[in-house]
């Protein structure tokens, strides 16, 4: 009977704690991403490959889309207007792939 009696105490006492945790506010952080639901536009010209090499020791310039601060910062765009000249453009995107 006593183990039994300890062992639903353990039981109450461990139930009991991850509330108190949850009840304390979390920081909230900024990861600079965009606003669900709201449509931007942007213009995306010339593609990357298509442009003059002065243009391109500027970095991506239009050619890139950047969804978050974060990928800003990194310099990792998340999609890219690229293409040939002279060619039929595309559209790259740069997310990692997961598997």
């Amino acid at each position: 009977m006593k183990p039994m009696l300890a062992f639903v105490a353990m039981c109450m006492i461990a139930a009991a704690f991850p509330l108190q945790q949850q009840s304390q506010p979390r920081p909230q952080q900024d990861f600079g991403l965009p606003t669900l639901h709201q449509i931007n536009t942007v213009t995306l010209s010339p593609s990357y490959s298509c442009r003059s090499e002065e243009d391109a020791q500027k970095g991506y310039g239009e050619t890139a889309l950047f969804l978050s601060k974060y990928s800003k910062q990194i310099n990792a765009p998340d999609l890219l207007f690229n293409g040939a000249c002279k060619s039929e453009d595309n559209f790259q995107d740069q997310l990692p792939v997961m598997t």
